[in-house]
């Protein structure tokens, strides 16, 4: 699927999605909106951070573009959401999302240092040389 340079957040879509993304609190769908759109900068505890990063953690990545836009992620995916996503490889990709929508180089060999040095250790690393 190619992503459109979609730019314009989908606050319809946005209000659909918001009970998978905050279903533990109650809240104003237009308070949420409004802190995505910028007027406002926190909603209850819900900042622009939070929402995205609850984002993250619920939803795919081409659903996040549609309802809140790119420019959104790029100024809001900061080393301070990525550190908090708790799966390990999710958190990798973000980190590499981030890179990519800030001009920086990244490698997509999938045999980087880092996951060279995360293969040494898996469990079937040394099963050749058990007698």
């Amino acid at each position: 699927m190619i992503i459109k340079n979609n730019d314009s957040p989908d606050y319809e879509f946005l209000k659909k999605l918001l009970p998978s993304i905050i279903w533990d609190y109650i809240y104003d769908p237009n308070d949420i909106c409004e802190v995505v759109l910028g007027k406002s900068d926190q909603s209850g505890h819900f900042t622009r951070e939070h929402i995205l990063l609850r984002m993250i953690q619920r939803l795919r990545w081409y659903d996040i573009i549609r309802a809140v836009g790119i420019t959104f992620v790029k100024n809001n995916l900061s080393p301070f959401v990525i550190e908090r996503i708790r799966d390990k490889t999710t958190r990798q990709q973000y980190e590499r999302v981030a890179k990519i929508l800030h001009g920086e180089t990244v490698s997509f060999s999938g045999w980087d240092s880092e996951y060279r040095r995360a293969l040494e250790f898996t469990l079937l690393s040394h099963r050749w040389y058990r007698a």
